[in-house]
């Protein structure tokens, strides 16, 4: 199959790595991958050295005549099969281009977010006949799709997945490194959070119940107004580092630091964080919310709690923090889920059948 790939956003974030590693793996099998993007997108460095052609679309708005005629010159000449969009205005302009000049392709959008309810009906009438289906990264996805009547027929779940090589750049000497400069040891009790500003505060609501020394490290988000509010309001005395933004792959030497990790978020459709986290041999703690719970089994290879119940988050922290063995189980559970159960090879091996059954007619 010829298969476009677009997407307007390539920033440090998970949905960039779960697009790179769809991209990789459908070329690795055989298929003819392009991938439309922004030329100060992290794809060019994602995809080196790997057989992805990346054309650079300006995706400047939802109907942005040049990145029309570009998709539109693209298919024709290289006989796309299948337009795979990803983001808000890639989605519109796979859309438009199909209408105004007719394109042959077969038209699918992958959501990876719960949607935002704005649209409605509308939004669900216009992605339901633009497209010839959806991809929803989870059920949590797909039940909020069908919520702005998209047909349940229309929608077909593929999780994400993660690639088990990615984690051999972990350099042990960095890992070292990264202790020492930031007073960590062995002993220490380390919560760790990777994410972009998606409810942190909930983590410094719960330090007031959990033992003092317990250190916080957060990767994705400067220290703000709104942070240094809270931690005073709590008159926090630990120690708690916000490290910003940290570029692939130098965050996964992170990770080891971790006695947990926690991710507070409740519009994940199948967070890449928490695999990341499963599959260095991090336990994981998680809102029971979005797609979470279609990747951690609460009490068997993480935990989950409800969203804004502090004592339960503290609870749950301090079983872990508490007990090797618990840690232990939870973490040998989680490595299995995310490198087996939710391997990026499932996920191609998904998303190829179904593209191939669409290109067929079917």
């Amino acid at each position: 199959m010829n298969i476009l790939i677009m997407t307007c956003k390539g920033g440090i974030a998970g949905s960039t790595f779960s697009v790179s590693y769809l991209a990789k793996g459908l070329a690795e099998k055989g298929h003819k991958v392009f991938l439309g993007c922004t030329k100060d997108s992290m794809y060019s460095s994602l995809l080196k050295d790997v057989p992805v052609e990346i054309i650079y679309i300006p995706f400047t708005s939802k109907i942005d005549s040049v990145s029309m005629k570009i998709v539109r010159d693209l298919i024709r000449k290289e006989k796309i099969d299948i337009v795979n969009a990803q983001m808000s205005r890639d989605r519109y302009i796979s859309i438009f281009s199909r209408w105004l000049y007719g394109l042959d392709a077969r038209v699918v959008h992958t959501r990876r977010q719960i949607p935002n309810s704005s649209g409605g009906f509308i939004h669900g009438w216009f992605y339901t006949v633009g497209t010839h289906r959806l991809v929803a990264v989870s059920a949590a996805v797909k039940k909020a799709l069908m919520k702005m009547s998209i047909p349940d027929r229309h929608i077909e779940v593929i999780y994400n997945g993660t690639p088990r090589e990615k984690y051999d750049v972990i350099d042990n000497l960095e890992v070292s490194r990264l202790r020492k400069n930031l007073g960590i040891t062995e002993s220490d009790k380390v919560i760790g959070v990777v994410s972009r500003d998606k409810k942190q505060d909930q983590v410094l609501k719960s330090l007031p119940m959990l033992d003092k020394d317990v250190k916080v490290i957060f990767a994705g988000i400067e220290r703000t107004e709104k942070y240094t509010r809270i931690i005073d309001s709590l008159e926090l005395k630990n120690e708690i580092h916000f490290l910003g933004d940290i570029k692939y792959p130098g965050v996964l030497n992170y990770y080891p630091l971790f006695n947990v990790s926690v991710l507070a978020s409740i519009t994940e459709g199948l967070s890449q964080a928490l695999l990341e986290s499963m599959a260095v041999g991090i336990p994981v703690i998680g809102t029971d919310a979005a797609g979470n719970p279609e990747l951690i089994r609460d009490g068997e290879n993480g935990y989950l709690f409800e969203d804004n119940n502090i004592e339960q988050l503290a609870a749950k922290l301090k079983k872990i923090l508490d007990c090797r063995d618990t840690a232990g189980y939870l973490a040998a559970n989680g490595k299995k889920t995310a490198l087996e159960d939710f391997s990026i090879e499932r996920t191609v091996a998904n998303y190829e059948t179904f593209f191939e059954r669409l290109v067929a007619g079917n």
